[in-house]
């Protein structure tokens, strides 16, 4: 399997209290948490998923 880099370019929503996905390179990622770390482990599960139902889209 061929490896790619992927930007996610994440940012802190003050009201709500969560770090969440601002921007991505992948179609379909969306997450929050209350941590750094923490969406950063989401985001490791997501893009495994994301990658393999969108393959399309990214070739």
């Amino acid at each position: 399997m061929e490896e790619r880099a992927l930007k996610v370019k994440a940012e802190w929503d003050h009201e709500a209290g969560v770090w969440f996905v601002a921007e991505s390179d992948l179609p379909g990622l969306v997450a929050e948490a209350d941590s750094p770390e923490t969406l950063l482990t989401k985001i490791r599960v997501l893009v495994s998923e994301l990658v393999d139902l969108n393959r399309h889209l990214l070739d």
